[in-house]
């Protein structure tokens, strides 16, 4: 198998940076990686750059870990996803088999955009389903994503029809300090085992995660719509969520750059007015098409 000499410069230059081994083991480990189809390199450098090795037994059990990702990812097509209803009942029932406590959260729907409606003050997360007509910009992040430490995830193209579960993720996956999660649940167990990974790398630990996969489809299988397979569905969820640091982001799983866009510093207006005002500026952007949704996740 040939390997461009670009390709296999980064490789060596990666392997030749773990620390806690000798240089014959770094060959080694060279060497077989050498022999892995091309993709599975750039796999190798995004875990080793989420990764501190400083020592052989760290070593051995990040080896570990990247193995478990190559078997992931080589399972990643015998998984089907399909499109979730945008229904708080649904998504509750959805979110308490994955071992959400039901007595810590609630979904809201929100009927009206008019700040002169405002839903209950402890929302903390909102996910906007509106229409989808391929042609989702780009996002851009300031300089606050840095400081914010946001927790994000990527829809990669086999999690194509799962935007409503990746905007769950992402609404839940920030604000894990107002939602219980039942110890060795799925999810408590998911934002574990990828809580120091990087987007793209959570997004393949989720692809093969049979618990939520199987959570998933039978909640799909409830709606009063027919399952979509993963084909475009017409239609996206995006997550808007306030950090750490009381600023106000947009996080959509399917960008092809970052996954989260700062929107601005939130002051003595609430999180609804300036959520609504987003809201009200897509739907101007898609020429007054009103077929969205907008859920808020609350404190129960």
């Amino acid at each position: 198998m040939k390997v461009s000499s670009t390709g296999s410069n980064r490789l060596r230059s990666c392997v030749a940076g773990i620390d806690g081994i000798g240089t014959g083991l770094k060959k080694s480990v060279y060497w077989f990686l050498i022999r892995l189809p091309g993709e599975r390199h750039g796999l190798f450098i995004l875990h080793r750059a989420a990764c501190k090795i400083n020592s052989y037994d760290n070593f051995l059990s990040w080896l570990y870990e990247f193995f478990s990702l190559l078997r992931v990812e080589a399972m990643s097509k015998s998984l089907s996803w399909h499109a979730l209803e945008s229904d708080p009942d649904l998504w509750r029932v959805y979110m308490e088999k994955l071992g959400a406590d039901g007595n810590s959260f609630e979904f809201i729907e929100i009927y009206s955009l008019d700040e002169d409606y405002p839903p209950e003050e402890n929302i903390y997360a909102f996910i906007f389903l509106y229409p989808d007509n391929g042609s989702t910009p780009i996002s851009n992040v300031s300089s606050q994503d840095v400081h914010d430490n946001l927790w994000t995830i990527k829809q990669i193209d086999e999690l194509d029809s799962c935007c409503c579960l990746i905007a769950l993720l992402h609404a839940i996956g920030n604000n894990l300090d107002n939602i219980v999660l039942k110890a060795d649940s799925p999810l408590a167990m998911f934002f574990e085992k990828t809580k120091n990974m990087t987007a793209d790398e959570r997004a393949v630990v989720l692809l093969n995660d049979q618990k939520i996969h199987q959570a998933h489809e039978e909640t799909a299988e409830q709606g009063q719509t027919a399952m979509v397979d993963s084909e475009r569905v017409g239609y996206h969820y995006i997550a808007y969520i306030v950090s750490k640091n009381n600023n106000l982001y947009a996080l959509n799983g399917s960008t092809r750059g970052p996954q989260a866009k700062f929107i601005r510093e939130l002051d003595k207006e609430s999180f609804y007015s300036y959520v609504t005002r987003e809201i009200k500026q897509r739907i101007h952007e898609l020429n007054g098409d009103i077929r969205f949704n907008l859920i808020g996740l609350a404190r129960k």
